[in-house]
């Protein structure tokens, strides 16, 4: 798993030489991989950030098409979240989209519950796109 995660990471970084090369201007760059105790399972993480009208959207967006993203992920969720970020609403939409169908469940346990039980196990790549709150101000 560390191997996939490894080249996963790899294809990212080259996505990004490329995305400068196009005059996509992603300022800052934070990449982290780790094991998520709680769960067992090998997390991997990028985020984008910097001020607004660089390009990270474009960018973000241009690695999630990406054929090789595309090939390395069984799943694959792009959610716009904006200035509201409400867990519910996030976690309702990610399970709508893996089950075709609205959970219509309000507490935060049991779309917690639900969803690990739609994508236990599962490879995939999650996209938040727009995510204004900084971890202080939620």
């Amino acid at each position: 798993m560390a191997h996939q995660v490894k080249d996963v990471t790899s294809m990212i970084d080259g996505l990004f030489r490329e995305a400068r090369d196009l005059g996509i201007k992603a300022t800052k760059l934070v990449a982290a991989t780790g094991i998520d105790r709680s769960f067992g399972a090998y997390l991997s993480f990028v985020a984008i950030v910097g001020i607004p009208g660089i390009g990270k959207t474009t960018l973000a967006r241009w690695i999630y098409e990406n054929e090789a993203i595309i090939e390395s992920f069984l799943e694959r969720i792009l959610i716009h979240v904006s200035y509201d970020f409400n867990i519910n609403k996030i976690l309702n939409q990610i399970i709508e989209i893996f089950t075709k169908s609205n959970p219509d469940l309000s507490s935060t346990e049991a779309l917690t519950k639900k969803l690990q039980d739609q994508i236990g196990g599962t490879k995939y790549l999650l996209v938040l796109d727009d995510v204004w709150n900084t971890a202080e101000e939620m």
